[in-house]
């Protein structure tokens, strides 16, 4: 009998603290998570799903039913490997990917309804339909063979990534609240770090994190669900690990080639609950409709980076409800059992999805360092706060330059208005607000980390970064034009709608009329 056990299978990718890159089991990527920086994967998407599934194991077996529990684990720096491995050892088949009965997070091909086989690519975000040919390099009948190790992180992130049934092309309005968000967790130094940090207190009785019940326990514990049913999410564990597709992946035909060519994919468990507002991973908001659901989680955007919205993240109030990470590691700072002066990342798996045509667009992993004393401190997470909105103010000023320089170009004598549509044509080509959002990132990170240091040094460089960023990145832009003299009149007019606009937009943060004359003009 084939078997291919997850437990001792290297298939968890994962980048050392010595810098090297190997693949471990869950066994040694739990005993060994000390010595781990991070799980790594191409697709950010495999990585959320892997600590989710990891996640689940952990507050199997070590709740945190409190703070005190949690801040055991913490100073110990690991949690109690032979608890571990003993529960791996209980649920050892239920972990074979390749176990004829009960394959791991799949169920046996006889329960599977469907009769196709597709190719085992399909469980990817990226396959290719059999009707696309551009740049298709797959074989002729679309079959790509994938290692077990492969097949097995596809097969968890499908789990926690799914369209709703126009992909299975039956009806069915569900899908998967991952979908088409920004997954968030708080990242540490190691994976142990990161993978505590994100270890919630775990008590189904209290509601914590989510509703629970005493049958609480992750889908590899419980019986083999029923085709199409129907049920309430027991609790937490149930929801890290819920099943949204019956999945079955088709044994290698030659062991000495071991390779996963096919897979079965139908419909999943369905659950009765109302998932808005439950998923700690995600920001919610108040819905602005009555009559749907009480929560909703912004969808992100192609063209913002995730650190703009830093302050939104970090804040909590009747509208926002910001990933419960944020604020159960708020707790752990504010009784002392974490320090403020730790280091920690916010980490965000940013999936972009058109949930009409119901097709993911793109993906992204990002991150900017978050050192926890914003969690505890109103005044810093305010000056946050003030800092990211005089950036979003500059921007706006940018655009409203480059407006003003696109009318002095169609119109240089001042005598007509000139159509909007040319207006936004030359301002689409206009990259000089692409530019200023591009150079902000790694700025933004050292002022982030400089912040709670000194609040006045601090304030002062990132008023002068926007400053400089935002007349370079326009004079940058504006050197693309050609030099004719409509086009140099027209960067005059919009240099100084651009000068005039900063001065009212960063006046919150008291920038002196001598710092910005000091800025000279010209390529970076």
């Amino acid at each position: 009998m084939q078997s291919y056990n997850l437990i001792d299978q290297p298939w968890i990718t994962c980048l050392m603290k010595d810098g090297s890159v190997r693949e471990v089991g869950i066994h040694e990527c739990l005993a060994r998570a000390p010595d781990i920086a991070e799980i790594t994967d191409p697709s950010p998407l495999i990585v959320v799903s892997l600590h989710r599934l990891l996640l689940a194991i952990l507050h199997r077996n070590f709740g945190p039913e409190n703070h005190a529990t949690w801040g055991e684990l913490w100073e110990k720096g690991h949690w109690d490997t032979r608890v571990v491995d003993a529960y791996l050892e209980e649920w050892r088949d239920r972990f074979d990917l390749l176990h004829p009965d009960r394959p791991f997070y799949q169920v046996p091909a006889t329960e599977v309804e469907v009769r196709k086989l597709v190719p085992v690519s399909a469980l990817s975000h990226y396959h290719l339909s059999d009707k696309t040919s551009w740049f298709n390099h797959q074989p002729g009948d679309g079959v790509c063979p994938h290692t077990l190790a492969t097949a097995a992180r596809l097969l968890i992130m499908r789990q926690a990534y799914s369209f709703c049934g126009w992909e299975l092309g039956k009806l069915s309005d569900k899908v998967t609240p991952l979908l088409g968000r920004t997954a968030l967790m708080m990242s540490g130094r190691t994976l142990a770090e990161t993978l505590l940090l994100n270890l919630l207190r775990y008590d189904p009785e209290d509601a914590e994190p989510v509703i629970g019940t005493p049958e609480d326990a992750p889908i590899w514990e419980q019986d083999l669900p029923g085709r199409m049913e129907e049920r309430p999410i027991r609790g937490y564990l149930d929801y890290l690990t819920w099943q949204n597709r019956r999945i079955w992946l088709e044994p290698p035909s030659d062991a000495s080639y071991p390779m996963v060519l096919h897979a079965k994919i139908d419909f999943g468990v369905r659950p009765t609950d109302e998932l808005a507002g439950m998923d700690p991973m995600l920001l919610w908001q108040t819905a602005k409709k009555a009559d749907g659901a009480p929560y909703t989680s912004p969808e992100p955007r192609e063209d913002k980076a995730l650190w703009r919205d830093a302050h939104t993240l970090l804040a909590s109030t009747e509208e926002v409800r910001p990933p419960r990470v944020r604020a159960w590691v708020g707790s752990l700072v504010a009784r002392g059992v974490v320090p403020p002066e730790y280091h920690a990342s916010m980490t965000g798996c940013v999936h972009l999805a058109c949930r009409k045509e119901k097709k993911a667009e793109s993906w992204r992993h990002e991150r900017f360092p978050l050192p926890l004393r914003y969690l505890t401190d109103a005044d810093l997470a305010e000056s946050l706060d003030l800092s990211l909105g005089a950036a979003e103010d500059a921007a706006q000023v940018i655009l409203a330059a480059s407006w003003r320089l696109a009318t002095v170009r169609l119109d240089p004598t001042g005598t007509r208005s000139p159509d909007r549509a040319e207006v936004d044509r030359l301002i689409t080509g206009f990259p000089a607000q692409r530019l200023y959002w591009s150079r902000l990132e790694a700025p933004f990170h050292q002022f982030v980390l400089a912040l709670p240091t000194d609040r006045d040094a601090a304030l002062a460089q990132w008023r002068q970064t926007l400053w400089r960023t935002a007349t370079r990145s326009f004079d940058e832009a504006a050197a693309g034009l050609e030099g004719s003299t409509d086009n140099l009149r027209a960067t005059v007019a919009g240099r100084a709608a651009l000068r005039s606009g900063l001065r009212k937009a960063l006046a919150a943060l008291d920038v002196s009329d001598h710092r910005e004359e000091t800025v000279t003009h010209g390529a970076i």
